[in-house]
């Protein structure tokens, strides 16, 4: 957080997680900087989604005048504002939204510190080993926005640090389906093998000689 700016706390409850980055660090660009972070998806027509996005709004707002006097403000780099649509977040080189994003808010926040992951009951921490939260699950969060003018910072901005996260349920997981086996594989029956009863004594069966070349 800039140094000298409030920040704010805002809850939200049941998003959706993409790009999971909470127990390992990653850059969001090639050359970027590392942080633990994640993107959660609000779906603004549920009342828990307007809940959210009214809670977000009003903190933008008080983030936004402390530091410019004036909101809403407008950003050059749309980087440079953690809140966005959803419809806007596309893969390279194509002109529809991700898959789960089309109507959705997104918000991306990050730590440089590492922070606590839970279970849906909050004493029980969760580890890269427990395989959730995942992408497509859903999640309750904790975050904390800030404004910034710094230019040492790159210029006007308002961030969201990511302070918490718990898993909340599961959802369809992002990415390729997973693959049924049933569908692939064909049964494989068990059948009587005789053991090779041929006698290689003679014939340097044990002999090393040649494996180099293999």
């Amino acid at each position: 957080m800039a140094m000298n700016s409030k920040n704010y706390d805002v809850k939200l409850t049941n998003v959706r997680c993409s790009f999971p980055h909470f127990f390992k660090k990653h850059a969001s660009v090639e050359g970027g900087k590392e942080k633990y972070r994640g993107a959660f998806l609000i779906n603004p027509n549920t009342s828990e989604g307007k809940t959210n996005l009214k809670n977000i709004r009003a903190a933008i707002k008080l983030a936004e005048f402390e530091v410019f006097g004036k909101s809403p403000m407008t950003y050059k780099n749309p980087d440079r504002c953690f809140l966005s649509d959803g419809n806007d977040n596309k893969k390279n080189g194509e002109d529809t939204a991700r898959p789960g994003y089309e109507g959705m808010m997104v918000v991306n926040a990050s730590n440089d510190n590492k922070f606590a992951v839970v279970d849906k009951n909050p004493s029980i921490p969760l580890s890269a080993d427990d395989c959730r939260p995942y992408a497509g699950c859903y999640v309750n969060v904790f975050i904390r926005i800030w404004a910034t003018k710094d230019q040492k910072l790159g210029g006007n901005g308002i961030f969201a640090g990511l302070e918490t996260v718990q898993f909340f349920k599961d959802g369809d997981p992002f990415g390729a389906p997973p693959v049924d086996p049933t569908k692939v594989f064909d049964n494989v029956e068990d059948e009587d093998t005789e053991e090779d009863s041929t006698d290689t004594s003679d014939t340097g069966g044990d002999d090393d000689d040649g494996l180099d070349d293999l």
